[in-house]
């Protein structure tokens, strides 16, 4: 903690910091509310936004929670899996200090109040308490749909790569059997000229 006390737009900073640093984001414990969530210190965007509201709500600072359902990501790697980025929905906080309101994610160290990791490509929606039961349950499932792919086009890649491995190591045996037999004929070769003279 700074030695001096931080004050609204640093203050805001320094919590959307403190949440990203702490949490990696996760797919797999989709179904942990935001405090268990940050206890572990995995999760997704909406256990991330309403960890780091919860802050806010404790500092005072007012927040509220926003998403869109179509936002596009770099790639990256998530629960150790290489993900090519993409399209999903997106849930995140808007920030108000005074007359300014800045979107604040803290899905990405490098985001600050005003800067995220995403572009937003759809309609920005206030997620109203009564809707996050139902956005909690459909992130759930959808999490645990794209984990399933993941590993799975994972694991084809694994197949895929020790196919190719030993189709080119069977290829080298194959070589390595005529370079042999080459060589036992040379010798025959060699040796019956030896002997005939």
């Amino acid at each position: 903690m700074p030695a001096y006390p931080l004050q609204g737009w640093e203050q805001v900073a320094y919590a959307q910091h403190l949440v990203a640093r702490k949490f990696t984001y996760s797919r797999l414990n989709s179904w942990d509310t935001p405090s268990r969530a940050f206890e572990r210190g995995m999760g997704y965007c909406e256990q991330q936004a309403l960890a780091l509201k919860h802050i806010y709500d404790r500092l005072g600072i007012e927040s509220r929670g926003v998403l869109a359902f179509r936002c596009a990501f770099p790639a990256g790697v998530i629960d150790g899996i290489p993900w090519p980025g993409g399209f999903s929905a997106h849930a995140w906080l808007r920030v108000r200090i005074g007359d300014k309101e800045l979107d604040v994610c803290p899905g990405s160290v490098n985001n600050t109040p005003g800067v995220t990791h995403f572009e937003i490509l759809s309609k920005v929606r206030t997620w109203h308490s009564w809707l996050r039961p139902f956005t909690h349950l459909e992130s759930a499932l959808e999490n645990i749909g794209r984990d399933m792919m993941a590993r799975y086009s994972m694991n084809k890649a694994e197949e895929t790569v020790q196919l190719a491995q030993a189709q080119s190591l069977k290829g080298a045996i194959s070589l390595m059997g005529q370079y042999t037999a080459s060589r036992v004929l040379c010798r025959r070769s060699v040796f019956l000229c030896i002997s005939a003279s």
